[in-house]
């Protein structure tokens, strides 16, 4: 069997539609494969900052019950400081009364 020129033809056109193809594909497929390595990286981006977000959230978390011990002794030492204000009120209020009841001394 002896290949027939019109089956060389044949095949020499199949080859340059490969070419053509190729010539055609492989830019495309180039640029999609930049354009994933670019969307890949921006989502790494975007995932190591959700884990920032994450890390900062649970330290916010792990600081709220100290927080809440800092108010509650502030609290307390509000109420304490309220009490000794309102007895040194009650003192002066006590004095004024005092010395209002002692006699004016004349010379």
């Amino acid at each position: 069997l002896k290949p027939s020129p019109s089956m060389f033809q044949c095949h020499e056109s199949t080859l340059q539609k490969i070419a053509s193809l190729e010539k055609e594909l492989v830019p495309n497929l180039q640029k999609d494969i930049e354009q994933l390595k670019e969307d890949i990286a921006s989502k790494e981006k975007e995932h190591n900052l959700m884990i920032e977000k994450m890390d900062i959230l649970e330290e916010e978390n792990s600081l709220i019950p100290e927080l809440q011990n800092v108010v509650e002794m502030l609290n307390t030492e509000l109420s304490s400081k309220d009490n000794e204000y309102l007895d040194a009120l009650d003192k002066i209020s006590h004095l004024e009364k005092v010395t209002r009841d002692i006699p004016v001394l004349k010379d």
